[in-house]
Order: structure tokens, then sequence, then C-alpha cells
């Protein structure tokens, strides 16, 4: 969904990083043809569901009921790693709510870090991005959701998740994933599902975010990167 506002094939790099991973779960095993080679190769995610977004049963409803965020990949056993993730995870939940909601649900930027108090402001609402290009964009897509009067439904899928010292901020964590968005189509103003006009390229790819300690110890999103896209750019750390 968020990357649905770039081109085919653009990528965005944070300058003088290196990608992790991050995780979520698929019901069944999506088998691609791989660009310009004709091998079947496997993206990710595949295996048992492990965590969603609280989502769950008949009596659920609103974002609940109608978009779930599934994550595979077992929390890290250290505990610094293990709440970097799920910070990086509530950031995700909150995220698609806030697409959900139209763009008016807001609440993601509360998991947003603000150190440099950087704005933007698209659609008559003003996003924090805390100065990181990547949030930039995800701040644009809301704008568009929100202008359009778009919303989501269905599964997004993190897979692969990884976690690795940030090379250069000590003490923060990259959170690295491997994200499937092929069935979470966009929904109308009167909530219907609308066709699917994006590439595979934009439904499949792999993804780095920079966690930072809050004020008040809460881990926060400081950055987001998309590192490669498939079959594009391939994202050969999602591929079998």
């Amino acid at each position: 969904m968020y990357v649905r506002a770039l081109q085919n094939g653009e990528n965005i790099g944070r300058a003088a990083r290196s990608a992790p991973a991050v995780l979520l779960v698929a019901a069944v095993t999506i088998v691609l043809t791989a660009c310009g080679g004709g091998q079947v190769q496997t993206f990710h995610p595949a295996g048992a569901q492990i965590a969603a977004n609280g989502s769950g049963g008949p009596a659920a409803t609103g974002f609940a009921a109608a978009v779930h965020v599934e994550f595979q990949t077992p929390l890290p056993s250290q505990p610094a790693q293990a709440q970097a993730v799920r910070g990086d995870q509530a950031f995700w939940v909150a995220f698609f709510r806030t697409l959900y909601s139209h763009g008016r649900n807001l609440g993601y930027l509360s998991d947003v870090a603000k150190a440099h108090g950087q704005t933007v402001t698209q659609g008559g609402a003003t996003l924090t991005t805390g100065g990181s290009y990547g949030l930039s964009y995800l701040a644009n897509d809301v704008a568009n959701y929100r202008a359009k009067d778009h919303g989501i439904t269905g599964t997004v899928v993190f897979s692969d998740t990884t976690v690795a010292p940030d090379p250069a901020d000590p003490g923060d964590w990259d959170v690295s994933s491997c994200v499937n968005e092929s069935q979470l189509p966009d929904t109308g103003s009167t909530g219907q599902v609308l066709p699917s006009t994006e590439s595979q390229s934009q439904e499949y790819y792999y993804q780095t975010d920079l966690l930072t300690r809050g004020s008040g110890g809460r881990w926060l999103v400081a950055d987001w990167d998309l590192v490669a896209q498939y079959p594009e750019g391939k994202a050969e750390q999602c591929m079998s």
C-alpha cells in the first residue's frame, strides 16, 4: 500500500545504511516467475501464523475485522531486540489503521521518532516525518489516501524478519522484513473493493526500518528504507 506511492522500480535508500528485515505470515506460498529468467522461485512469506493485529473471531469489527497485519517470525530472544521488533510491529499496525481510515486517523505518528521535528503538509494534514526521507514517502501515501478517500481491506504479511545493530547509529536497531501486500486491495469511498492497478514490484518487497529509543523508553521508527522490490529489484533476500 504505502509503496504504491512510488513509481515502478523506484527504490528509497538511506545513505550509509545496510538492510535487515521484518516479519509476517502467509496462509499460502506465492509462486512467481523471476524477471528475465523464466525460473520459478518463491517469494516468502510461507509458514505458520505467529501473530496478527489483535483481530480474530466473529465479533471483530472495523479495522480488526477488515485488515489483518500478520507477523511470522518469532521475537528475538535478546530482550532489547525483541522490544525493538515490538515497536516496529506497533508502528505498522498503526500505519495500516491509518490507511484503513482513509488517511484520517493519524495515530501512527505516535510511533514515529520526531527528533528533528520536520513536517510535510499534504491534503490538508500536517504530518511529522522526523526528518526522514523514507517516512516522508509514507506521509505522502497517507495524504494520497485522504485526498482520494480510499481505504484498504485484506491481509498484509511480514516474513523473514531480522534484527541487527544499525551501523551508523550506535544503540539503534535495523529491523528488516519481506512484505507481501498482494492481498491488500484498496477500497473506495463507500467501502467497495477497487480493482488492482499495481505491478508485482509494488506488492512484494524487502524493507528495513530504523528503530530508536524515545525519551519515554519506547522504541520508535526513525526511518524507513525500501531496499528492493520484486521482480524488478529481485528482492533476493526474500527468494528461496
